[in-house]
C-alpha cells in the first residue's frame, strides 16, 4: 500500500478475515515500513485484509480498501 502523506504516521494496522467471517487483528506491532506478511496463512484458503494508519498519539484512519488474496 502507499504511504499517507501525514508525517505523523507511527506506523500500520493489517487486519485479516476469511470468507463469511469478522476481522481480526493481523500483527500485534504496528508495521513499519507499509508491508505485511501473513506467516499464519494457509494453503488453499482466501484471505481479506485491510490497513490503518496509526498516528503517534494513537489514532487510527478509516481503514482500506479490502484485498483478496487465495493461497496455494
Amino acid at each position: 500500500w502507499a504511504r499517507p502523506p501525514e508525517p505523523d504516521v507511527a506506523g500500520y494496522n493489517a487486519e485479516r478475515r476469511e470468507d463469511g467471517g469478522g476481522y481480526g487483528q493481523g500483527n500485534k506491532h504496528l508495521v513499519h515500513p507499509p508491508v505485511f506478511r501473513d506467516t499464519t496463512a494457509e494453503a488453499g484458503r482466501r484471505y481479506f485484509y485491510r490497513v490503518m494508519a496509526v498516528d503517534f498519539a494513537g489514532n487510527a484512519s478509516a481503514p482500506s480498501e479490502e484485498a483478496q488474496v487465495e493461497t496455494r
